[in-house]
């Protein structure tokens, strides 16, 4: 279940790449994919990066934190 959690945030995160390639003109959409793109960054460093340090993964998960 954590694994499945860890896939989809990284999911999220392509998703807004590909809005600001898409969208860059728009000022709104702009805005909009720092806002959520930095909340992302926030979620990973702040809580990700930890849990990955307290519990055990296999090395495909552990490669996810070093991108």
């Amino acid at each position: 279940m954590v694994t499945i959690s860890f896939v989809h945030l990284q999911s999220i995160d392509s998703v807004f790449v590909v809005i600001l390639d898409s969208y860059f003109e728009s000022a709104t959409l702009f805005i909009y994919f720092f806002q959520m793109f930095f909340f992302a960054l926030w979620l990973e460093v702040v809580v990700l990066v930890p849990l990955s340090y307290l519990f055990i993964f296999d090395s495909k998960v552990s490669l996810w934190f070093t991108d």
